[in-house]
């Protein structure tokens, strides 16, 4: 069934569909029907957004962004995100990448700071405890030829063992 509601025109211009409206709603209020919208070449490169209904019911349980490629290539199917016209983060294979220089808030507070230097802020430990502020200034290492390369740091905020910086690997 289509229900059309307003202005709505579909045709082709410029080999193109061209739909003018409103809004477009997708509705399916059959138990456990998960409604999905597709957008791409075919059912195996596509970019699907699909609610989830809780089971036997008709309440979202999430809502999953997939993609979907026959290439393989390594960050196929990668998700960009920009605001006004400018990159901020993408979802590759390996996990979420910043953009550089681009900085992550929680709650408006910002904890993850980019560039030349890593600092994370406002880090609570929990019964008081709180980091405030840690700095990885790979600037500065490189600057110093004395400097310590760690593979890991350890910062044991409620005190309950020992604080270690992982392995020396300067010369």
């Amino acid at each position: 069934d289509v229900y059309v509601e307003g202005k709505v025109a579909i045709g082709k211009r410029d080999g193109n569909a061209a739909l003018q409206g409103g809004t477009i709603s997708v509705y399916d209020s059959r138990a456990d029907s998960n409604p999905d919208f597709s957008l791409g070449s075919y059912d195996t490169n596509r970019l699907q957004i699909q609610t989830v209904y809780h089971s036997g019911l008709r309440s979202v349980d999430y809502v999953q962004f997939k993609t979907y490629t026959t290439t393989g290539g390594s960050n196929d199917g990668e998700m960009k995100f920009s605001v006004d016209e400018t990159d901020i983060f993408s979802i590759q294979d390996a996990g979420i990448n910043l953009e550089a220089s681009k900085n992550l808030s929680m709650g408006g507070t910002g904890v993850l700071r980019g560039g030349g230097t890593i600092l994370l802020q406002n880090i609570g430990g929990g019964s008081g405890n709180t980091l405030y502020d840690l700095v990885i200034d790979s600037n500065r290492v490189s600057e110093d030829t004395d400097a310590e390369n760690f593979t890991s740091l350890h910062i044991d905020l409620d005190r309950t063992g020992t604080v270690s910086t992982g392995t020396d690997t300067a010369t």
